[in-house]
């Protein structure tokens, strides 16, 4: 017998644990390519435009990741939910946010690298001083060198300029710069995430019921931010969407969960269908069943209705044996 052994070398990164500061968990990383943090804290990442998900280098020539330089403003009033690039239960931090970590005080730092420093020991954030690009997508000058950073906020200051977090070797400080510039992203933890990713389809006339779920200190609370659940149907505030669906469509909605600590905001849609109407009788026991437009679905079976009406199932020993109008 041969034995052959294969020696493969990889890059592990560790898990983001993040350090708190003010009761704010921050990433100790930059975000490098869309939804991913940069191998160590001293690692520039990529460069963003406000409110958008392409990544760019921080170097020459410019490589991007996800897109082409946008030569116009996102129009957005803040950092929206569908563009987040930060990892899964990460965020775009807000001005306060930034603020809150400016109090703390920090000081400008030259190892590992260039950059601000907060914190102290074990209990420290570093960030890289990796300048920006300008609205044209250029290289400001000086940025290669380390003299400054610029990290985004996930807010607006006023139109096309959002408030952005700054320092050089002197200070640093809140100010704002056109979204369509190229800046740094560090984020910080969720203190609540919406874990419903989907939601089922219902039909009209047939009771519905789904329970939404988020991770976070309890109570949670759960509102209708935007949009609007299919007709019939009514959000709890215990996050139970339940009714009798009285209009087919796909109907689009964004939900908020609220706790002690934040918020947590998720885009979701329930499609309404027209079904036949099912009376399930006579021998055995059925298993669940739902309608969807002229199919009846009992367990695993399929089984179809030529028109609307009123069917009689029969069963024996958990086999369809019957269907009859």
């Amino acid at each position: 017998m041969i034995a052959i052994c294969l020696a493969v070398s990889a890059t592990v990164f560790a898990q983001e644990i993040g350090v708190e500061i003010n009761g704010v968990t921050w990433a100790t990383r930059n975000v490098d390519a869309p939804n991913t943090f940069a191998a160590t804290p001293q690692d520039a990442g990529m460069f963003y435009q406000w409110n958008r998900t392409a990544a760019f280098s921080v170097t020459d020539p410019m490589t991007s990741i996800g897109g082409s330089w946008a030569d116009v403003a996102s129009g957005a009033e803040e950092w929206e939910i569908a563009n987040n690039v930060c990892p899964a239960g990460w965020r775009v931090p807000t001005k306060d946010e930034y603020e809150g970590l400016i109090a703390s005080g920090g000081n400008w730092v030259t190892t590992p690298a260039n950059g601000y420093r907060f914190g102290s020991r074990v209990n420290s954030l570093f960030f890289p001083a990796a300048g920006e690009r300008f609205y044209d997508g250029t290289l400001v000058e000086g940025s290669t060198e380390g003299l400054w950073g610029g990290y985004w906020t996930s807010e607006l200051r006023s139109a096309s300029q959002p408030w952005l977090f700054a320092f050089d070797d002197s200070e640093a400080w809140m100010s704002y710069f056109n979204g369509r510039e190229g800046y740094s992203v560090r984020c910080v933890k969720k203190v609540i995430e919406i874990s419903t990713a989907s939601l089922p389809d219902g039909v009209i006339g047939i009771a519905y019921s789904e329970t939404l779920s988020a991770t976070g200190t309890t109570p949670i609370t759960w509102e209708i931010m935007d949009g609007d659940l299919p007709d019939g149907l009514s959000l709890s505030a215990d996050g139970i969407i339940s009714g009798i669906p009285e209009v087919e469509g796909t109907f689009e909605f964004t939900v908020e969960a609220a706790n002690s600590a934040g918020n947590d905001t998720k885009e979701l849609s329930i499609t309404i269908e027209t079904g036949a109407a099912v009376a399930v009788a006579e021998t055995g026991r059925a298993p669940s069943l739902r309608v969807v437009g002229y199919y009846c679905i009992l367990g695993q079976k399929l089984l179809h209705a030529p028109e609307n009406g009123i069917y009689i199932i029969k069963y024996d020993n958990g086999k369809v044996v019957k269907v009859t109008k």
